[in-house]
């Protein structure tokens, strides 16, 4: 589980693989096959500091519906998942030694 703040959503570009999902945005991250790209609609550089400041600044935003659960529960549901910042850093070292 991870930090997501978009209504955006998309289709896969041809030719490429599906790497991760939700039930509200069934892409949320591809790869190409045949070249050097990847997508990524999910926020894998949060921190908690991070949300704390979009939920003030933006949290106005945040009208709950089917798939967003409003400012509070935001903020209370990322003080108790793990922050990925870490994989951040894992695709960026690892884009950087593989294409480099």
């Amino acid at each position: 589980m991870t930090f997501h703040w978009h209504n955006d959503h998309f289709s896969l570009p041809p030719g490429c693989t599906r790497l991760a999902f939700s039930e509200p945005t069934v892409n949320q991250a591809y790869i190409t096959n045949d070249s050097r790209v990847v997508g990524l609609q999910f926020h894998p550089e949060y921190t908690i500091e991070t949300v704390r400041f979009f939920a003030k600044e933006y949290g106005h935003e945040w009208q709950k519906d089917q798939y967003v659960a409003g400012k509070e529960a935001v903020l209370s549901k990322s003080e108790q998942i793990p922050e990925t910042y870490w994989l951040m850093e894992r695709l960026r070292n690892n884009m950087d030694r593989e294409f480099g």
